[in-house]
């Protein structure tokens, strides 16, 4: 009958123990330890994942990828130097990335699915016995094959990777080489579009301007013909007439003056005989030679001749003939001079007033040739829209026959060798890791559930008892077996028993009663072969665990003993190699139902005194059969088996307080069943 810890001490306070070493901590040794004990989740789950991954790749559909280049060019390259739309996109990243989005765009996949036929192509267009439209049937191809598009940019560059990928080979870099060809025709068409479009808006705006034109030229000229507004070489005529009219009133006004000054001269000069020297005129100056000539004559004929001389007297007639001559001269000049200054007076009085008169004229043009100054710069800004719109249109509808795109194909795609997809070693890798990584964790998580007793330390750390080490597994033991391979432990637990110089000793497990009995044979085992006279009794009513590991057709046994109906030495089996010697349970003691008490215990240990130096004993689990706690009173030491890996702490510490009362008779414990006992020591 199994007991909870409720059962056995409800009053008695939990005691909460570390599940790991006592220092608390997980070091690698523990968590490798882990990994190792179980090593079977661990491979089990990595072969499903692998497994898994190995039938995804046989059942995937193989994929090839081609991959061809684009660069697209930074620079502005203008043909003509006025086009409506540039020819690169510049040194703008976030243009360069709009590329990249025009590249998947459905214009440039349509071009593609319509330059293969992939909207016929099942792989692309879905089942052929499909009764849908050719529209739905673009539209799903274009769907699929941009799932199969892959465009990226390489880091600081303008190069732009555009792979495809396709069941075949072949299908991969034609479709790769469409969509490259593509692009570039989809941005030609673009920028001839463009070019188009302004070319329309230009030419539609042209009859607009000829119009604004041809109206302000007929408002500046009606304007002309109202106000009689005559222009020469952008001037009006009146203010030409004004300026040649002021220079001619000007030259008068210098004639009159230089009239009036030689006028005045002439007169003032007139009487003192310096009329010639003032008039200067050249027939006054010969006239008054020839006088002097005729008067020097006058004189040498006066001289040598008489008045009345002939000679004389026509001397004299010449004389008063010049005289006159100068006189009329003179008196002529004299008119001369004051007839210009008449006529030189009378025309600067005529220009003055045509000045006058044309003056008041001209300003009244100046004030309408203000307005038509205005009228006219309407002209001229009207007329230079005009031609600028026209000049535009003329080059927007010559450019649309040179549209370049911006970009061009580095290199055309090569048809891919190897298949893309499903990329089997980097699947099975992923999965071999992947698989390890799950198990491992499935493993440590596992180990952190698991509430059993693993380790010597955990064992110290739940029972607070001196720990050995891990003996041998549960083995079917027969006499003249030897020690098994860890004699040093058993050595170590006999050598603990035998430094209290006590005689017996009480081997109790927790739940395993095959791993006290193994336990209980190897120390006995061990004292018989170091020469001591060694007996080992089975008192396990109820599993008779070393009866069946020893002698399980026995007639005779321990309750046959303590009934005083056999004597020790006839109902023991001795081992003729090591002289141990067995008292187990007889077959017939399997049908009793009353246990074995303590002074009964007692009796049987007082009758080997004077045959045995040391006698163990090997009882039943604790928890299935707590009276046989009630045996240790009437022994010197109590070992307590804890099974490693089997054994949980709770069971553990409701052993332990079943063992209370026999706490100073608790030796130590024994971790059996442990991964590998050569690696343990013995420890105190």
């Amino acid at each position: 009958m199994a007991y909870t810890v409720d059962e056995i001490d409800a009053t008695v306070p939990t005691l909460r123990y570390p599940q790991r070493a006592a220092d608390g901590g997980v070091g690698l040794s523990e968590i490798i330890g882990a990994l190792r004990r179980r090593w079977r989740v661990v491979a089990f789950t990595t072969l499903v994942v692998v497994s898994a991954a190995a039938l995804f790749i046989l059942i995937s559909p193989t994929f090839y990828t081609a991959s061809t280049q684009l660069l697209i060019d930074p620079r502005d390259r203008r043909i003509l130097g006025t086009e409506v739309m540039a020819t690169s996109t510049g040194a703008d990243p976030t243009l360069v990335e709009s590329q990249l989005r025009i590249i998947t765009s459905d214009a440039v996949l349509g071009r593609v699915v319509a330059a293969l036929k992939l909207d016929t192509d099942p792989d692309f267009a879905g089942s052929a016995g499909r009764t849908e439209s050719a529209a739905v049937h673009t539209t799903r191809a274009i769907a699929t094959l941009r799932r199969r598009v892959t465009v990226s940019r390489a880091e600081r560059t303008y190069v732009i990777d555009v792979s495809a990928s396709a069941h075949k080979p072949d299908a991969a870099r034609a479709i790769a080489d469409a969509i490259a060809n593509g692009y570039l025709a989809d941005q030609t068409e673009a920028n001839q579009t463009m070019t188009r479009r302004a070319t329309e808006a230009l030419t539609s705006r042209l009859s607009q301007l000829r119009t604004n034109l041809r109206e302000a030229e007929d408002r500046a000229q009606a304007y002309r013909k109202a106000h009689g507004i005559v222009l020469a070489q952008g001037t009006l005529i009146s203010e030409q007439e004004l300026g040649d009219l002021n220079r001619r009133l000007v030259q008068a006004r210098v004639r009159a003056e230089e009239a009036q000054a030689r006028y005045d001269e002439v007169h003032a000069h007139a009487a003192s005989g310096g009329v010639n020297e003032v008039l200067g005129s050249a027939v006054v100056t010969g006239l008054r030679a020839q006088l002097a000539e005729i008067t020097r004559r006058e004189a040498e004929l006066a001289a040598t001749l008489g008045d009345h001389h002939p000679a004389l007297v026509e001397v004299r007639a010449q004389l008063s003939n010049t005289r006159r001559l100068i006189s009329q001269e003179t008196s002529r000049i004299s008119q001369s001079a004051a007839s210009e200054l008449t006529v030189a007076r009378e025309n600067e009085q005529m220009l003055s007033r045509e000045f006058e008169a044309l003056t008041g004229r001209s300003q009244t043009d100046n004030g309408s040739l203000i307005e038509l100054r205005d009228l006219e710069r309407d002209v001229d800004a009207a007329r230079k829209l005009y031609e600028a719109f026209l000049n535009r249109a003329k080059q927007t509808a010559e450019q649309e026959q040179i549209a370049t795109p911006g970009a061009r194909i580095l290199a055309p795609a090569a048809e891919p060798l190897n298949a893309s997809y499903p990329p089997a070693l980097l699947v099975l890798l992923i999965a071999l890791v992947c698989g390890a990584g799950i198990g491992s964790t499935a493993a440590l998580v596992s180990e952190q559930l698991d509430d059993t007793i693993r380790s010597p330390e955990e064992l110290r750390a739940s029972t607070r008892l001196d720990v050995f080490s891990a003996l041998s597994e549960t083995r079917h033991w027969r006499f003249g077996g030897g020690l098994p391979r860890s004699a040093i432990a058993v050595r170590a637990l006999r050598s603990a028993l035998r430094n209290n110089g006590d005689r017996s000793a009480l081997v109790l497990s927790a739940k395993d009663s095959a791993g006290a009995a193994a336990t209980a044979l190897d120390l006995a085992m061990a004292a018989a072969v170091s020469g001591e006279r060694v007996l080992i009794v089975d008192v396990d009513l109820s599993g008779r665990a070393l009866s069946k590991m020893t002698c399980p057709s026995n007639k005779r046994g321990v309750l046959e003993v303590v009934h005083d109906k056999v004597a020790i030495r006839e109902a023991a089996h001795v081992d003729p190699k090591s002289g141990l010697s067995l008292l187990p349970l007889s077959t017939s003691s399997g049908r009793t139902t009353k246990p074995i008490t303590r002074e009964q215990v007692a009796n049987l240990l007082a009758a080997t005194n004077a045959d045995f130096d040391f006698v163990v004993l090997c009882g039943a689990p604790l928890l299935d059969d707590p009276d046989v706690a009630t045996v240790g009173g009437a022994v010197d030491n109590v070992v307590l088996v804890v099974q490693a890996g089997v054994t949980r702490r709770d069971e553990i510490l409701t052993a332990m307080r079943l063992l209370r009362p026999l706490r100073r008779k608790l030796r130590g414990a024994v971790l059996t069943a442990a991964p590998s006992a050569e690696e343990n020591s013995a420890s105190g």
